[in-house]
């Protein structure tokens, strides 16, 4: 048996209009349209707090600590813990990320990677952010990723070598772009 419902608005009940489809089968909504139960897209762009160079060492999660600066930095969703340095999936789902990172002060080299639940996420080989030049230069060094994603899944920032950050100056970015 097959059912056929047309209407082109569905209201709420004090008729404010909640959904719309167009004659071509477009759907419009007055609010945002939120996947299995969320309240908030799942975004986030965190930086550090700390103005000052410090040395991490290989494997250790960047202290992007700052979501609330002020400084246009945000958790939509709540889903990155600025203690633990995360972001939990909330959902499975296709998701982007970016990590810039500022690097070099004394050193030779500084890399940056991103990890999945602990181990470093790959593809074609180790994915990750390397700069070098003269000691005498600061750099500045980014990555994008896209990851398929399920729900729980830790992402974090990582340091790739023993080298020396300037956190205040670098950000770490992502969000679901397609739930699965």
């Amino acid at each position: 048996m097959t059912s056929v419902i047309k209407v082109d608005t569905i209201q709420n009940s004090s008729g404010t209009s909640a959904l719309s489809i167009g004659a071509g089968g477009e759907v419009t909504t007055q609010g945002a349209f939120l996947p299995g139960g969320l309240t908030a897209w799942p975004a986030f762009l965190v930086s550090g707090d700390n103005a000052a160079w410090r040395s991490y060492s290989a494997e250790e999660a960047f202290q992007f600590n700052d979501a609330t600066s002020g400084n246009a930095l945000f958790d939509s969703g709540s889903n990155f813990n600025t203690t633990t340095y995360t972001f939990t999936a909330p959902i499975d789902g296709i998701y982007s990320f970016g990590l810039n990172i500022y690097t070099l002060e004394n050193a030779s080299e500084g890399r940056g990677a991103i990890s999945i639940n602990g181990t470093r996420a790959s593809g074609a080989g180790t994915l990750k952010i390397q700069v070098r030049e003269s000691t005498n230069l600061d750099m500045t060094g980014y990555m994008s990723l896209t990851l398929n994603l399920s729900a729980g899944d830790e992402i974090q920032a990582v340091s790739d070598n023993a080298a020396s950050f300037y956190i205040k100056h670098s950000f770490f970015t992502g969000h679901l772009v397609a739930p699965l």
